[in-house]
């Protein structure tokens, strides 16, 4: 059964814990919505990788902070037809870049062949230099995707590449796990700091009225006094009305206090006392 001091500790612990969920919770869910946005792939250009349905977190990026591998969100009418949406591929190559297809085993990059393992199907030959500031954007099914393996499709005519300033963003995390790297491992540190804090926040929303009603049921409830422990009362009452008339500074307080132990002694009142307080 809890104390007076121990409901005391319960309802600061509940305030405590209702305070530190918004508090865990509100910096984490603020960057989440000003840093990042939020899409959701239609259509299957990136299987195996993305497919329709998965959610991304996609951050704003500058043209010259776009690297070899990174997923990005391009604006390319030509690669999404009537949609009006924008459309997701994979950096192959960046302004300076050689890439050559398919005279050996896959995509050849400055001479040197990539590991692409999320690849499906089968890549359209070509061999080309990427122009500065311009991309070779593919997509991981190639059979199924629209992309720089279609230069004639393309406003520029630019061996299939097109301007770094159609990023809209780079993919940092993916419903999936897709996304690998030091920003995906933050975004979902995020993600894990604002769940804590919007379940601190429900326990404390529950607890603290919980212990308030119950600490203030507690108070209201009457202690039992034992015979016992009311008589040494009495007793006391009785010699200080008595006895300490007139008895005043370090004398009085003295005679008061040999009279108080003489009185636990003799009716056991510290431990009745004690046995009173307990609920």
């Amino acid at each position: 059964m809890v104390r007076g001091r121990g409901w005391r500790t319960v309802v600061w612990g509940a305030a405590a814990v209702l305070m530190a969920g918004p508090a865990l919770a509100a910096p984490a869910v603020a960057d989440l919505t000003t840093g990042y946005r939020r899409v959701t792939v239609v259509g299957g250009a990136m299987a195996p990788t993305l497919g329709p349905g998965d959610r991304l977190l996609v951050a704003d990026v500058a043209p010259a902070e776009v690297h070899d591998g990174d997923l990005v969100l391009v604006d390319v009418p030509e690669f999404v037809g009537d949609s009006g949406s924008l459309a997701i591929k994979r950096v192959l190559g960046v302004g300076g870049d050689r890439l050559s297809c398919c005279g050996g085993p896959g995509i050849r990059r400055n001479g040197s062949a990539l590991a692409e393992p999320y690849v499906r199907g089968a890549t359209r030959t070509f061999d080309l230099t990427v122009a500065q500031h311009h991309l070779f954007l593919l997509g991981d099914n190639r059979p199924d995707s629209v992309d720089s393996q279609y230069p004639q499709l393309l406003r520029d005519r630019s061996n299939g590449t097109v301007p770094d300033t159609a990023v809209r963003g780079r993919v940092v995390w993916a419903s999936t796990g897709a996304v690998a790297g030091p920003e995906a491992q933050r975004v979902s540190d995020l993600m894990l700091r604002s769940a804590i804090g919007v379940v601190l926040t429900l326990v404390g929303v529950i607890a603290l009225p919980t212990t308030l009603v119950l600490s203030s049921r507690r108070r209201r409830r009457p202690s039992p006094r034992s015979p016992r422990s009311r008589s040494c009362r009495v007793r006391l009452a009785r010699w200080d009305r008595r006895e300490g008339r007139g008895q005043r500074g370090l004398r009085g307080f003295r005679a008061w206090r040999r009279a108080i132990r003489a009185a636990a002694i003799r009716c056991r009142w510290v431990r009745n006392a004690g046995r009173s307080g307990t609920g």
